[in-house]
């Protein structure tokens, strides 16, 4: 049994794999009646009363009959369906306590009546990483948590007369697809700054069917008519378009302070430069990686002398794979951040010869890629991706994503099963298996992608709408985003 509890009665409550609720009597071992409800998200004991959590209502039972009673109807709304919620009873006998990621709250059984006593978007419930809830004699509240480490975290709150009921001020966050690093940001964030509330707006959330540009649409409505998001998260959207047209304010002030401290890459910061001002920059980044044996990598400095190598590899007759790679779209993806920039001109136009002289290289790649992969293989490996782009609820690039952490090749170098692995790092677990796998073979090393020109992707980039309400709140969060605080924390994303 699993997720023990105990009545007031004495008794011990428990689930099986099957979601069954087993009610045993402590003293003496023996079960003294079984509940079942199809599925169980979650379970409460409160007085005499069991309440069963399922995905569309709440059920209730008498723990002293094991009969069913009426569902309580009024909570539905707050935990039927919920990701994931935790219930307690209180300290008077028919009190209920419950959290969820939109808050704390409290019923009395036989009421009709929730109150909430605290929002969960200003506090770290939000992140939906609560693992216990208790309640202590005096009503205070203590919560658990797993932090990004997944460390746990013992937060305590009580009730101050001198709190804002609802915060003082309020910004707003867009992206075009949710994210889930700018969430965890923004929980610590509003942890960290309780008059400030924060809303986070997605534009493409794939419940409407709505699409990129009609998205990036609705929002150039909404900036233009002074309704839009104060903060920006950029990935995905046409920034040279919205820096002409100054809808992008100048972050300079924010980002001065910690280039200053060498707190951030000034190389990096400078590349979004734009007359000496700074409208967009990324909190978090990637850099572009080569794997391999080191007499390998002594032979590439770029994407040519990578097809040079290819060339070689093929004459040479090796049977292991060049690279892991059974579909020529995710070699390009994965090669992108260093082949793109070439492709075009001084003036910003697509250089075709470029452009054919990059897809030739890039096929020389994939044929020793490939070349002793077997039909079985690339139709499997083709099937797997047609059914996840077509079946699945993600797309090309989504599929890609995983693939583009090139870490997680580097054993397949080490056990023989690829001669090269490219990618990008973006990770402090990124960066010790690597270490690792050079520490067990010394022969293995790793280098930039491109030797002659240093690259880097971003991986999430801000910006601060010069529409926005609240500026200065504005610049608050995004100072937050560039804070040692904040970048300590090894989030997804860069």
């Amino acid at each position: 049994l699993s997720d023990l509890k105990f009545a007031a009665n004495g008794d011990m409550f428990g689930t099986d794999q099957n979601n069954m609720i087993y009610q045993i009597d402590a003293s003496t071992g023996k079960i003294k009646h079984i509940y079942s409800s199809g599925d169980v998200n979650e379970y409460g004991l409160v007085n005499h009363s069991l309440l069963i959590v399922t995905g569309n209502q709440v059920q209730q039972y008498d723990i002293q009959t094991g009969k069913q009673k009426q569902a309580i109807d009024v909570l539905n709304k707050y935990l039927a369906g919920a990701k994931k919620s935790l219930m307690i009873p209180g300290n008077k006998k028919d009190d209920l306590y419950f959290c969820n990621e939109k808050g704390l709250y409290h019923y009395v059984l036989g009421g009709n009546v929730v109150e909430q006593l605290a929002d969960g978007s200003l506090s770290m419930l939000s992140s939906g990483k609560f693992t216990n809830l208790a309640v202590d004699s005096n009503g205070n509240f203590l919560v658990t948590y797993k932090n990004s480490d997944q460390q746990p975290v013992l937060k305590h709150y009580t009730f101050s007369k001198k709190a804002e009921a609802t915060p003082s001020h309020e910004i707003t966050v867009y992206s075009l697809n949710d994210n889930s690093t700018v969430k965890q940001q923004i929980t610590k964030f509003q942890s960290e700054n309780p008059n400030m509330h924060v809303n986070y707006e997605v534009g493409v959330s794939g419940k409407n069917g709505e699409s990129t540009s009609d998205a990036i649409k609705n929002l150039n409505t909404k900036i233009l008519a002074g309704k839009g998001p104060d903060v920006l998260i950029l990935n995905g959207m046409p920034v040279d378009s919205y820096v002409e047209k100054g809808l992008l304010a100048d972050m300079s002030d924010v980002i001065d302070k910690y280039t200053g401290k060498n707190e951030v890459f000034k190389n990096i910061v400078e590349a979004y430069q734009t007359k000496n001002k700074i409208y967009a920059a990324p909190i978090r980044f990637k850099v572009p990686i080569l794997i391999g044996h080191q007499d390998a990598l002594d032979q590439i400095h770029n994407l040519d002398t990578m097809g040079d190598y290819a060339k070689s590899y093929l004459k040479a007759g090796d049977k292991t794979p060049l690279l892991d790679i059974q579909d020529s779209s995710m070699l390009a993806v994965k090669l992108f951040p260093v082949i793109a920039g070439d492709w075009f001109t001084s003036h910003g136009s697509l250089s075709k010869s470029r452009l054919t002289d990059a897809l030739t290289r890039l096929k020389k790649i994939y044929d020793a890629s490939t070349e002793n992969l077997s039909k079985k293989q690339l139709n499997a490996y083709k099937k797997k991706f047609e059914y996840a782009v077509n079946k699945g609820d993600m797309t090309k690039i989504q599929y890609y994503e995983p693939y583009m952490d090139v870490s997680l090749s580097a054993p397949d170098i080490a056990e023989g099963r690829t001669r090269l692995a490219a990618g990008t790092i973006g990770s402090f677990d990124a960066i010790a298996i690597l270490s690792s796998v050079h520490e067990s073979d010394r022969t293995i090393s790793y280098q930039l992608l491109n030797k002659e020109k240093h690259y880097f992707v971003p991986g999430i980039t801000v910006g601060m709408s010069s529409k926005g309400k609240n500026q200065e709140g504005a610049k608050k969060f995004i100072s937050y985003l560039f804070s040692e605080k904040a970048q300590n924390i090894d989030y997804t994303g860069g």
